[in-house]
């Protein structure tokens, strides 16, 4: 049984029960929708040697994405994007140890393990180099940014609701935590900072990946079986990455209206990106 100790604020029971409930549903959907999920997440999540009972030990997940060039790096809950850049752009991956709970067993409100064992781990040194490539592009990059304090603030608002989060939608520290994370979203979509245009292009080319033949290999996507399933029966369009990503937030609220492939214009992107970052940003310092 999975070390209790390694998770915050919960017992070994009720880990292994949300565990065991989360993993049975992910194993059955990704059997379901196979056709559509690039083969080597099925070869990286074999490799994780995965079982039903508990969730892994983090030491024997450290062996096995040795293996692949990543270390792991435990962290309680949300980073901030220049955190998470820094680490990913060395390939050490920031896995949370935090765990949902029974009540939010079909989507965490705020980064889990959950989510990154079974969304990011197995393709983890697997990716097709294109998307692998644009990832360490974008990580660097965001290794290097000034952070404003519009970045900072949204952070803060994301640890609020991570804070709140094993309480009922309902309650009043919920609804307060909600509102200050959507104000806090919102000055971000008004006024994007450099680091916000980052995001958007890592979120849409590794987060939400497709390749251009159509097989998904971001972990947002992997993650949640309704868009996996919009994308099998042909309502997402799937569109070639193009200059306009750096503009376009991701709808973490509902459905997306599109997924994006590259088609080997990487360059045209970042340049793109580069002139948003030079001469359209206005984030408070």
């Amino acid at each position: 049984m999975q070390n209790q100790a390694t998770f915050f604020g919960k017992n070994a029971t009720s880990i292994d029960v949300v565990w065991n409930i989360a993993y049975s549903r992910h194993l059955e959907h990704i059997v379901e929708f196979k056709p559509h999920i690039h083969p080597a997440y099925f070869q990286g999540f074999t490799d994780l040697n995965l079982t039903h009972e508990s969730p892994p030990s983090l030491d024997s997940l450290k062996i096995k994405l040795k293996r692949r060039g990543w270390r792991l790096f435990p962290v309680k809950g949300y980073l901030s994007p220049k955190e998470f850049f820094s680490l990913v752009s060395c390939q050490i991956f920031p896995i949370s140890q935090s765990i949902r709970s029974i009540a939010n067993i079909n989507h965490s409100p705020v980064p889990d393990m959950i989510h990154d064992v079974l969304g990011h781990l197995p393709l983890l040194g697997r990716l097709p180099s294109n998307v692998a490539e644009c990832a360490h592009e974008i990580a660097i990059r965001g290794t290097y940014i000034e952070e404003h304090a519009t970045d900072r603030n949204l952070t803060q608002s994301v640890h609020a609701l991570e804070e709140v989060a094993e309480f009922s939608e309902n309650h009043v520290k919920v609804r307060f935590a909600k509102r200050r994370y959507n104000k806090a979203l919102q000055q971000m979509y008004r006024n994007p900072t450099p680091l916000h245009y980052l995001v958007r292009l890592y979120h849409w080319l590794s987060e939400f990946a497709i390749t251009d033949s159509g097989a998904i290999v971001g972990s947002g996507i992997l993650s949640s079986v309704s868009e996996i399933r919009r994308i099998s029966a042909g309502i997402t369009p799937l569109l070639p990455a193009n200059e306009r990503i750096p503009d376009l937030d991701i709808d973490f609220s509902g459905f997306q209206p599109h997924f994006f492939y590259l088609d080997g214009n990487q360059q045209q992107i970042f340049a793109a990106l580069d002139r948003r970052m030079s001469g359209e940003c206005k984030g408070t310092t």
